[in-house]
């Protein structure tokens, strides 16, 4: 499976690494990348000094028989078959990554109702006003909030 058909399947999110170009899946401690040869690699690089994050994600994929490829001090790197779904969910589990939320139909239905409404109803119209509102809130000459004068 290549990245983009894993992308579609968990409905994640992905952009263009700074560096090289290549697409990636980023997440809180690092991202999902192409391996080559229809594996994906999983980068854990925490921000600050955590060890521990990369201590538990490679306990966690050597469990599941995942190819630990980088073993550094507190970060490294980890192959997975993307066609199996426990490699897949620690993956993303362990790198920071959720799929996209979607809209359940009641949701959708709630969207629609709202979308053909004026605008929100504690807004208020300031083009219309009555003179009597206006004389309460302003000084004696001030023009009125329409914009009209002497009306």
């Amino acid at each position: 499976m290549s990245l983009d058909a894993f992308i579609k399947k968990n409905r994640l999110r992905s952009k263009r690494d700074d560096n090289d170009g290549t697409t990636i899946v980023p997440g809180k401690h690092g991202h999902i990348f192409d391996y080559g040869d229809g594996r994906l690699g999983v980068l854990i690089m925490p921000k600050g000094n955590h060890p521990r994050i990369w201590d538990k994600a490679r306990a966690a994929f050597e469990e599941l028989g995942m190819t630990i490829t980088q073993d550094c001090e507190g970060e490294g790197v980890g192959t997975f078959d993307p066609e199996s779904p426990e490699q897949s969910q620690a993956a993303m589990k362990h790198v920071g990554i959720s799929p996209r939320r979607v809209a359940t139909l009641r949701q959708l239905e709630a969207l629609a109702g709202q979308r053909g409404g004026k605008g929100h109803q504690n807004q208020m119209d300031h083009t219309e006003g009555s003179p009597e509102a206006s004389e309460a809130f302003l000084e004696p000459g001030t023009p009125p909030l329409s914009g009209v004068w002497g009306a």
